[in-house]
């Protein structure tokens, strides 16, 4: 078994049959098996469907039923999935990349719209992104450069693309430690992992010539925007706390950036107490 896709299903039955149903469409790969990851014990919706279905029993969040998925997987690679994508090619040409320093590689989401490649996010960059400047100043020289914009047309390396669409080498996703589970639901266990990716020396190349559709906030859409906020910014202290940075410091850049999100009527003020 050449690729195992694994995909993790809480409450999105739907989207996530979509995209079993894409993946043998298009043939995604010469040789793959699916693994479907069910947070939510919805059984009943998948037992017609040729694939590898796990029931954890509970909801293990998105980095626990990766790792639960990938202790079942027989591919060489492992590739990560939400269930809002869908294939619309194959991908075959994203396993031509891999060697001793490329463990991993992604293909482009459209609609793009600076979601799935980024900077890790160091002091700056956060602050930049957190309190809005990414938004107000688009084609700002530090905005396009956080976003790698604009795209290259030939495979460049990436330090962070979203977690919702990587294909990795399995062995190598054992020995960096798999997803850390103390980012849980979701949320930064990507980010995470990427950065631990790049510690060791590794590389995760993007191929802006293959494409895989993706509905942008599906997972931010159920939990509505004020629970998004919470388990975004405890992730995201987590991160940098398990970055020994000053989490002080991250914390007024997230006061202020709720503030002015409250201030326009984004947000409740009450979130201000979660941070």
């Amino acid at each position: 078994m050449k690729v195992s896709l694994i995909i993790v299903n809480y409450f999105s039955k739907k989207e996530t049959l979509n995209l079993i149903k894409s993946a043998n469409s298009v043939k995604v790969f010469e040789d793959f098996e699916i693994i479907v990851v069910d947070n939510s014990n919805e059984k009943e919706f998948f037992e017609n469907q040729n694939i590898k279905y796990l029931n954890p029993g509970k909801n293990l969040g998105y980095g626990g039923g990766i790792n639960f998925g990938s202790n079942f997987a027989e591919g060489k690679y492992l590739f990560f999935l939400n269930p809002d994508v869908e294939f619309i090619e194959p991908l075959d040409k994203l396993l031509n990349y891999f060697n001793e320093k490329t463990i991993a590689t992604c293909p482009l989401m459209v609609p793009h719209k600076n979601f799935q490649l980024r900077k890790l996010p160091n002091f700056f960059y956060f602050s930049y992104d957190f309190l809005g400047f990414s938004h107000f100043f688009p084609n700002f020289f530090i905005t396009k450069k956080y976003f790698y914009e604009p795209l290259p047309t030939k495979p460049f390396e990436v330090e962070q693309p979203a977690g919702a669409a990587i294909l990795i080498d399995k062995e190598k996703f054992f020995e960096i430690g798999k997803f850390d589970e103390d980012f849980y639901p979701l949320y930064f266990e990507d980010v995470d992992l990427c950065f631990r990716i790049k510690e060791k020396g590794y590389k995760i190349i993007c191929l802006p010539d293959l494409k895989i559709k993706h509905k942008i906030g599906l997972s931010a859409e159920k939990m509505g925007r004020e629970e998004f906020f919470k388990v975004y910014m405890k992730n995201a202290l987590k991160y940098f706390k398990k970055r020994n940075k000053r989490v002080l410091i991250y914390k007024i850049i997230m006061f202020f950036g709720i503030f002015f999100r409250a201030l326009k009527g984004k947000v409740p003020f009450k979130l201000l107490r979660e941070i």
